[in-house]
C-alpha cells in the first residue's frame, strides 16, 4: 500500500504525517486507498486515480451509470454481463495475494465507458482479505470454501454476508453470489429494473445456452458448491454470446456438469 499511496511527501521515507494522514483515510473512505493499492493500469476494474486535494479526489472518468444500459440491446447486456463475472473472477482469483469483496453492489457501483469498458466507480464498501495473513494464523476452515447463503431479502436488492467468515477465509463464491444476486439474475430487483440485467432474455439464450439456469445456479445453487461448478461455464456462454457464436461451440451441456459431478460421488 506504501508504494503505492501517491499523497506521500517523500517516496523514499514514510513520514508521521502520511501515517496519520493513511489512518484517516482508513476510518473515514478507504475508497482512495482500494483504487491506488489496486489500479487500473494493473487490470483492476477501478478507474485510474490521479490524485487528491483535500477531501476531494480526481480519478478517471467512469462513463455512463449502468442503470442506463438497463433497456439496452440483449447483446450488450450479455457484454457488460460478461464484464462484471470477470470482475469477479479477478476480485476473487489472482495472483496478488488479495481478495476483493463486494459488499454493496447496485447499479449506481458501476459505469460503463464510451468503448463499452465496465468499472467500479464506488469502492468504498469493498472488503480486502490478505490471503498470506489468513494462511500464517490458519484460523479454524480457515482453507475451506466459504459459501454465502441465499437470502431472499423480502423480493429487495440486498447482500447479507459475514465480515468475519469472508477475512477467516481464503475461498470464498462471495463475489459470484454478489454479481449473480443482485445484477444479473431473475432475483435482482432494484426499483423500476425487475428481473435483472439479463432480462427478457431470448430464446436462443433460454434454450440453447440455458442461460437463466446457469444465472439460477449462481444467484442460489441447488447444491453446495454449485456457483464454483457453474462460474466458468457462465462465464464461458456470456462470451459466447456475446460474440454470437452458435451454441454449439460448447460441447458439453452446461447444467448437466453439476449432474455429472453429483453422479460421480454417488459412484465413489
Amino acid at each position: 500500500m506504501w508504494s503505492y499511496y501517491k499523497e506521500r511527501l517523500n517516496q523514499d521515507d514514510i513520514m508521521y504525517r502520511d501515517k496519520v494522514q493513511l489512518w484517516y483515510l482508513s476510518k473515514v473512505n478507504t475508497e482512495p486507498l482500494v483504487m491506488q493499492t489496486f489500479p487500473a493500469r494493473e487490470g483492476w476494474p477501478f478507474p485510474e486515480y490521479y490524485g487528491a486535494c483535500g477531501r476531494f479526489i480526481v480519478s478517471e472518468h467512469g462513463g455512463r451509470p449502468l442503470q442506463e444500459f438497463y433497456h439496452a440491446s440483449f447483446e450488450k447486456r450479455v457484454d457488460i454481463a460478461y464484464q462484471i463475472m470477470k470482475m469477479a473472477l479477478k476480485m476473487t482469483e489472482n495472483r496478488d495475494d488479495f481478495i476483493l469483496y463486494w459488499t454493496d453492489i447496485q447499479y449506481e457501483n458501476f459505469a460503463v465507458d464510451a468503448g463499452g469498458k465496465v468499472r467500479i466507480i464506488d469502492a468504498e464498501n469493498i472488503i480486502v482479505v490478505d490471503k498470506m495473513a489468513v494462511e500464517a494464523t490458519k484460523p479454524r476452515g480457515w482453507n475451506d470454501l466459504y459459501e454465502s447463503d441465499f437470502d431472499e431479502c423480502n423480493g429487495e436488492n440486498c447482500l447479507t454476508f459475514s465480515t468475519n467468515n469472508l477475512c477467516r477465509h481464503v475461498n470464498s463464491d462471495h463475489n459470484y453470489y454478489a454479481a449473480c444476486r443482485n445484477l444479473l439474475s431473475q432475483y435482482g430487483s432494484e426499483p423500476g429494473m425487475p428481473g435483472g440485467l439479463l432480462h427478457d432474455m431470448p430464446d436462443y439464450a433460454k434454450n440453447d445456452w440455458e442461460l437463466d439456469g446457469m444465472l439460477n445456479e449462481c444467484a442460489r445453487p441447488s447444491k453446495p458448491k454449485g456457483r464454483i461448478i457453474i462460474k466458468e461455464r457462465l462465464i464461458e456462454a456470456l462470451d459466447q454470446l456475446r460474440k454470437m457464436k452458435p451454441a454449439k461451440d460448447i460441447n458439453v451441456n452446461i447444467l448437466d456438469a453439476l449432474k455429472t459431478k453429483d453422479d460421480s460421488k454417488t459412484n465413489e
